[in-house]
């Protein structure tokens, strides 16, 4: 998951001549001043997090100096700081605090941190300030970017919730693409590591394989900064499946038409109706998208895709999803990584990874 992108807005005008009453006029002109400052204030206070000590390299001096395994641990001060004031201006309560694994959970995650190839271990070390955990974080993982100057993304620190050393690699993904549906007849199961190696280690790398990917696709620009108005490229990467359109993006080719947009990690606030799982699934395997959560926006397609070929083309570890209906399997899906579909994405990862 990366971080979302910054708010934009637009003060009100109010048309002369409108034929309302003196006091609606008067109200509605109360009511635009006030809302004006409260656009005002939030503008400043995210002017004021983009130039947080979390958010400067020179903070992250002495960790860019430690080899990777020495920048993993509980989330420091200014990482607390940085997420308690950025919730806040979100309008989430949460206050995300400093959570540290146990040994086996460190264990964990200093093997996967080994078992990275080389090639991304390259790409990533100069780039990557830290990986820190949490608790109460609201999502299994959150990208944010550090500046070294006001026009440039230069490195990133990951942050995790606790959460994503509770469960195995398999229940992890099963449980991640079940997220965005309500419950019912329908659900889908998906297969990420091998009966021998479904455990925590496998599990975490997946997922810090996604967060990789954000700290590649943000500090390699290929995609624009998610903190910027949505634009076109040159992003050969973003260019294959999106269109910059307004405030957003678009899909080029348009996925389940009418249907309602995906939220992942809703659970109990899912929106989207449980039918509209085997057609999601279904439009998918045909699209330039590999996956599913790939589908969600640019940011997160890069990430998706990053992972996709580092776990299944350069680590030769399983990837399948299957659609089951009352209990029976109805159909089976592979990463669109290694299929025709996605060769443009598949190419472009490959200059940027390797065979």
């Amino acid at each position: 998951m990366s971080k979302s992108a910054p708010l934009h807005s637009a003060r009100p005008a109010l048309a002369r001549g409108s034929g309302l009453p003196r006091w609606a006029v008067l109200a509605l002109a109360v009511f635009a001043a006030v809302t004006a400052g409260c656009w005002r204030s939030a503008r400043a206070e995210r002017e004021a997090l983009d130039h947080h000590p979390a958010r400067q390299r020179v903070t992250w001096t002495e960790a860019l100096a430690r080899p990777l395994e020495g920048r993993v641990g509980p989330a420091p001060a200014p990482v607390l700081d940085y997420l308690a004031r950025d919730n806040a201006l979100e309008g989430y309560a949460a206050r995300p605090a400093a959570w540290t694994p146990s040994a086996e959970e460190r264990g964990a995650v200093e093997r996967a941190l080994r078992s990275l190839p080389p090639r991304v271990v390259e790409l990533v070390e100069p780039r990557l300030v830290g990986v820190f955990f949490v608790e109460g974080l609201g999502t299994s993982g959150y990208t944010e970017t550090v500046n070294e100057h006001p026009d440039g993304e230069e490195a990133a620190f990951i942050v995790f919730d606790r959460l994503v050393l509770s469960r195995t690699a398999n229940a992890w993904a099963t449980w991640k693409e079940a997220s965005p549906f309500r419950p019912g007849p329908h659900r889908v199961a998906l297969t990420i590591a091998p009966a021998g190696a479904d455990d925590l280690e496998s599990a975490f790398r997946f997922i810090l394989l996604h967060e990789l990917g954000h700290v590649v696709g943000a500090t390699g620009r290929h995609h624009p900064s998610w903190r910027d108005v949505p634009r076109a490229g040159p992003f050969p990467f973003q260019d294959v499946s999106w269109a910059a359109q307004g405030t957003g993006f678009a899909p080029k080719v348009p996925l389940c038409a009418g249907a309602p947009r995906l939220r992942y990690y809703a659970q109990g606030d899912a929106v989207a109706p449980n039918d509209l799982l085997p057609r999601e699934w279904s439009e998918i395997s045909t699209s330039s998208f590999p996956t599913l959560y790939a589908s969600i926006n640019p940011f997160d397609d890069f990430a998706d895709s990053f992972a996709s070929y580092v776990h299944v083309v350069l680590l030769g570890q399983p990837w399948r999803a299957e659609v089951f209906t009352g209990g029976e399997r109805v159909a089976s899906y592979g990463n669109g990584i290694t299929e025709e579909r996605c060769r443009t994405k598949r190419e472009l990862l490959r200059a940027l990874l390797g065979p």
